[in-house]
């Protein structure tokens, strides 16, 4: 059955590949059920749980020609699903703070509210520089800090070795570094 499964799902991800939309439709039909199961879990609701799929489906159909898998397609789609639910929940925990924050604002000093607006500009560059990641870096980054998984956990849950946890995880630290510096200087000098 399982071998059943990876045949059909190679040969989805090979028409999808060759541009058939009809695998795209197949794809959707396959997992958009399950897939939304997991989703719902982050989302809370099924018209987002139905966004964040819809947003995963046209992601992979963006890239059929240069997507790489590092296991199964279902492997690939369940951790595509998981991170983006969970930028979704990041993006929508920050609009909320925003909102909060702006309904605040008349009570607030000046001061506070540019603190409140450099800290929701950095929340957005973090979730962008998030979004940029390459997809195993973004995933072991945020089973690492977002979760809490050490190292060997995320090895054993991804099915890699450790040291490709620790060779993702710097990768992904490396990057992040290199787009959040800016920020950093700005918090720097004006705390001086």
């Amino acid at each position: 059955m399982v071998a059943e499964r990876h045949d059909l799902d190679d040969q989805l991800l090979d028409r999808l590949r060759s541009g058939d939309e009809r695998a795209l439709d197949a794809l959707i039909a396959r997992y958009h059920s399950p897939l939304n199961h997991l989703v719902r879990r982050y989302v809370g609701s099924g018209d987002a749980a139905d966004d964040v799929l819809q947003d995963v489906f046209v992601r992979i159909w963006r890239t059929r020609h240069t997507l790489v898998l590092h296991g199964s397609l279902r492997s690939y789609l369940y951790a595509a699903a998981r991170n983006a639910a969970v930028n979704a929940v990041t993006s929508e925990t920050a609009r909320r703070r925003r909102e909060a924050l702006v309904s605040e604002s008349d009570a607030l000093a000046v001061e506070p509210i540019a603190d409140a607006v450099e800290q929701a500009e950095l929340e957005i560059a973090v979730r962008r520089a998030l979004d940029d990641l390459p997809e195993r870096c973004r995933e072991v980054f945020l089973l690492c800090r977002q979760h809490g998984l050490s190292y060997p956990e995320v090895a054993s849950a991804l099915g890699v070795s450790l040291s490709t946890v620790k060779t993702q995880m710097g990768r992904a630290m490396a990057a992040l570094a290199r787009r959040l510096t800016p920020f950093l200087a700005v918090v720097l000098t004006t705390r001086s």
